[in-house]
């Protein structure tokens, strides 16, 4: 069965100027904190590294900087993660920011890797409860990129995008290598500006879960998977199609050949 890409239209909000009055007259008092309030900046960032080894720099801020201050933490994380700093931070007199510098090594392209740092039960508790914006938990994931060098050009025999999968359609794809490695990316498969990531291993190619196309802007991004075969330039994938925002509704999995430069 054919794979139906829906084009959703794109709806023009047009959204009137915002105006802000002020009164100068009337300018309340600046509310200075009394508490800490010891907190990270995000929950959940997300970081790309170039190198193999990185100090990664987590931020604590307070509100308070009145004084010098340490707080304390919990440090957990894969195997690639280190903390040099024995689970503490401190605050000079008048410095509303510090940092946590968290030690990275032997990091692997292509491999998405988190660790996490929890401040302590006393630091949570130094939460000013007018701010009450604290956050106090942050994971961050992390990836080494791939050195991308331009492959040349190659195609696809796609089922999926034929309207009859008995009767494939082909076309040509601009292809690029990961510098060092047995992994390529073909570029711009099925819609402009999403790539698709194999990696080969012997006669081996899978294609990890990740963005192919878009079916629309209440569903988002399709995704693609699968593993196949390789030989000489030519990879053979069983690639599904599937909608992870709809509880990995499947399209169905499709043959999809790929022919590297």
């Amino acid at each position: 069965m054919k794979i139906t890409k829906y084009l959703m239209g794109l709806a023009l909000v047009t959204a009137g100027m915002l105006a802000a009055s002020c009164d100068t007259e009337n300018i309340g008092a600046t509310y200075e904190p009394k508490e800490a309030n010891v907190t990270f900046l995000s929950e959940q960032p997300e970081i790309e590294l170039q190198e193999a080894n990185a100090i990664i720099p987590v931020k604590v801020v307070r509100a308070n900087a009145k004084g010098a201050y340490t707080a304390h933490y919990t440090f957990t994380g894969d195997s690639y993660f280190s903390d040099p700093n024995n689970g503490t931070v401190s605050f000079e007199d008048g410095q509303g920011s510090a940092y946590i510098n968290i030690k990275a090594t032997n990091l692997e392209p292509g491999k998405k890797i988190n660790f996490t740092v929890t401040l302590s039960d006393a630091d949570v508790a130094t939460a000013d409860t007018v701010l009450n914006n604290g956050i106090y938990k942050t994971t961050y994931t992390v990836m080494r990129v791939y050195t991308w060098i331009d492959f040349g050009k190659g195609s696809i025999l796609s089922q999926a995008w034929a309207d009859d999968p008995a009767s494939p359609v082909s076309w040509e794809l601009d292809f690029q290598k990961a510098e060092g490695f047995e992994v390529y990316k073909a570029l711009s498969v099925y819609e402009e500006d999403k790539h698709i990531i194999i990696k080969i291993n012997g006669d081996k190619a899978i294609v990890e879960p990740q963005p192919a196309w878009n079916y629309g802007d209440k569903e988002g991004d399709a995704f693609v998977k699968g593993e196949g075969t390789v030989s000489g330039k030519t990879v053979t994938l069983a690639l599904e199609h599937y909608l992870p925002s709809a509880n990995n509704h499947s399209f169905g999995v499709y043959t999809e050949i790929f022919t590297l430069p």
